[in-house]
């Protein structure tokens, strides 16, 4: 074979992109093969419910539990887990499967992110660096709408950084593609609804004017609510209440902002009536929840204040999300094992982290809109869970990809000025 020719082909992105989607597979499967929660045979609340909904929607039963309708979490992820259950099985197996394949697609989207920001270099250490992080890869194995959520966070990131490039005045087309896919990312998860603030910081960073960034900023979030529209009219139909998100919102908030911040709720504490319907209890519950929330934290100014650092410090300080979830089955994994695999995380979380940061100086000169793109969502969605929502550490999943392309470019860009050093 012409040498050349080899060179070529393994320097094309589509080979470059294949070969990472398999490393970052293989490293799923392993990750699946040694850690496997049940969520059929041990109750966890989201992945149980994720299984349920999934397997209700692949069987004809739409979007509900035990015969009765809920809007307890997103759409989105229930809907691709229903979607690979009505092609293959309904089997936890299938629902894991589609996790690495997820998982696997994020590297991919991340090495397309990079390569279009910067080196392809960069692109490969970004994509390695997601592929090989262990908190990433045991995401895999629980059945949590994370892993939907990463890949479409890094679309709406490539989506932002194609469109916008390409056009010098910007027209609202760029807006319209990507209020679309932000619709379909606010299914996965509600957290997405800061992602316009993040796009319209990106646009000022970029140096448009506040005029065009705002109006574009509406066009996304205008086209997003229409999309998200059938889910709301479904809820007002099904539930009675247009709920935008999800009904356990209402509990996200009791437990941040409300009197018993990330502790179990007394259990003569009752937020319903009795005799109420599965689908009325819900919605009633939801809408007590918040309102108890909102009214503490309003009188309690101080102490939502004192939270923020301790929101923060449990949200950035572990990258065990997965290991939280798969302890609730006692034969998932063995206690010597979990503490391994706990300590490899962290220490490759961190190390990735602290390089990503300190590299950050080195190539965040540029009005770049892709690289204010990672930052102001970076920003935007760190802001969210350290102010709305109680810091978990299952909810940065969604961030390490961009993690992963921040470090992909500090790396190149230290070995860059290690190389001018030692050749001055």
């Amino acid at each position: 074979m012409n040498p050349g020719f080899l060179r070529s082909v393994t320097r094309h992105p589509l080979f470059s992109g294949f070969a990472l989607f398999c490393m970052a597979l293989g490293v799923r499967v392993a990750a699946i093969d040694m850690v496997r929660p049940d969520p059929i045979k041990v109750f966890m609340f989201d992945p149980t419910l994720h299984y349920l909904l999934a397997y209700n929607i692949a069987h004809g039963h739409g979007f509900t539990v035990s015969g009765a309708a809920t809007a307890a979490v997103t759409p989105g992820y229930p809907a691709v887990l229903g979607g690979s259950f009505a092609v293959f099985g309904s089997t936890l197996s299938v629902a894991l499967a589609t996790n690495a394949v997820l998982g696997a697609l994020t590297v991919v989207l991340v090495y397309l992110l990079v390569r279009h920001t910067t080196s392809v270099a960069a692109a490969l250490v970004a994509g390695l660096a997601l592929a090989l992080l262990p908190g990433h890869a045991l995401f895999a194995t629980v059945l949590m709408a994370e892993n939907l959520a990463a890949p479409m966070v890094v679309a709406l990131s490539l989506l932002f950084v194609l469109t916008y490039r390409r056009e010098e005045p910007p027209s609202l087309r760029p807006a319209v593609m990507c209020g679309a896919l932000l619709g379909a990312a606010l299914l996965v998860r509600g957290e997405f609804i800061v992602w316009p603030l993040a796009a319209g910081l990106a646009l000022l960073g970029a140096g448009y004017g506040p005029r065009v960034a705002g109006r574009h900023v509406m066009v996304m979030a205008g086209i997003a609510i229409v999309a998200t529209a059938p889910w709301v009219i479904r809820n007002q139909m099904e539930l009675g209440a247009p709920t935008l998100t999800t009904t356990s919102a209402g509990n996200a908030l009791y437990v941040s902002i409300g009197p018993y911040f990330q502790e179990f709720t007394p259990a003569d504490v009752t937020f319903v009536e009795p005799g109420l319907s599965r689908e009325d209890e819900e919605v009633q519950s939801a809408r007590e929840q918040t309102r108890q929330a909102l009214r503490y934290a309003a009188r309690h100014p101080g102490e939502e204040l004192r939270r923020v650092p301790i929101k923060v410090r449990r949200l950035v300080s572990e990258d065990v999300g997965a290991l939280r979830w798969a302890v609730i089955d006692p034969d998932a994994v063995s206690a010597s094992d979990e503490h391994a695999l706990r300590r490899w995380s962290n220490v490759s979380y961190w190390a990735i982290a602290l390089v990503a940061v300190a590299g950050t100086p080195l190539w965040f000169r540029r009005r770049d809109p892709g690289d204010l793109m990672l930052a102001a969502t970076m920003l935007a969605w760190l802001a969210l869970h350290s102010t709305i929502f109680a810091g978990e550490p299952h909810y940065h999943v969604a961030l390490l990809p961009l993690l992963a392309a921040m470090f992909g470019r500090s790396a190149v860009e230290f070995v860059g000025l290690a190389t001018r050093d030692s050749t001055a």
